[in-house]
């Protein structure tokens, strides 16, 4: 499964082509960070693309208005940099995504992050299914495995404080 990402400007080829190994049912850019792009699959998994690197080298081809020689080595498929695994996600076909507003963030346990720990951004998102699971997800997944972010989430082998006496 392709998604195309065309310029206006130039529509004789799509400016970017995203690629993954299955189907896309649905898909959002991230409002803060248009470089992000999500996918919801037809396995219920996500997919998760940083377009980054191609958007630059297609501004920088548009200031200087010129043809380039590799533009066929520019416009190769681009794959996800994160895939979500197969357990951990929906067991029906991802219906609907929505990012969730800058002021809002989730731990992990379902409850909001208090209002000293946001800074402005859009990190999570939630996806819907005909599996009847509403999940939360989060982009700075790399700093909460290493226990960067104790007020997102928290490492597995870290012991949860117990309340009440011995």
């Amino acid at each position: 499964s392709h998604l195309l990402i065309w310029d206006f400007r130039q529509l004789v080829k799509p400016a970017a082509v995203l690629k993954c190994n299955h189907e896309i049912l649905s898909f959002r850019f991230n409002p803060n960070n248009q470089n992000l792009v999500i996918g919801g699959c037809i396995t219920g998994q996500v997919a998760l693309w940083d377009i980054s690197a191609v958007l630059a080298s297609q501004q920088k081809k548009n200031r200087n208005n010129q043809e380039d020689d590799n533009d066929d080595k520019k416009s190769a498929p681009i794959g996800p940099i994160l895939t979500s695994s197969i357990d951990h996600s929906h067991k029906k076909p991802v219906a609907e995504i929505m990012w969730l507003p800058a002021n809002t963030q989730i731990n992990h346990r379902g409850q909001l992050v208090a209002s000293e720990h946001l800074d402005g951004q859009q990190y999570q998102f939630v996806t819907i299914s005909g599996d009847g699971i509403v999940l939360v997800w989060d982009t700075r997944y790399e700093q909460i495995a290493a226990d960067e972010l104790k007020h997102i989430g928290r490492a597995k082998h870290v012991p949860v404080e117990k309340s009440g006496s011995k």
